[in-house]
């Protein structure tokens, strides 16, 4: 609570903010939507991944360790072929680069902003 001061010529509020714990609130928000970012780039990437049995996109996964999230299409020998096979025909909305397009887009980097905005709502108690 803020502290007051009164006397005959003066009314004032002295004010403060604990930058440590507000710098401890901010840290753990980050880490918080760093995995939910995550989450979100799988899902975008996965929308647009070849298909053609699933395999691909039932290894992808999302690795967080602190404040970094990991993206990747793991155990599948042709992901790095697919995912750079530009020549390649990928139907139905389908395409190549599909983990580094969604990583350059611009609708990626207003998602982070926006989960971590939530996230700072969310630890901030607001």
């Amino acid at each position: 609570m803020p502290a007051h001061t009164k006397n005959m010529g003066c009314f004032s509020y002295d004010v403060s903010i604990d930058a440590t714990a507000t710098f401890a609130l901010a840290e753990a928000a980050a880490r918080d939507a760093v995995a939910e970012l995550g989450d979100y780039i799988k899902a975008e990437s996965n929308a647009i991944a070849p298909l053609r049995d699933g395999t691909l996109i039932e290894n992808s996964r999302v690795e967080v360790e602190g404040d970094t999230a990991t993206i990747g299409y793991f155990n599948t020998i042709y992901a790095n072929y697919q995912h750079e096979g530009v020549e390649l025909n990928h139907p139905n909305g389908r395409q190549a680069k599909y983990l580094e397009s969604v990583m350059e887009s611009p609708a990626t980097a207003n998602a982070a902003r926006e989960i971590l905005a939530q996230k700072l709502r969310e630890r901030m108690g607001g």
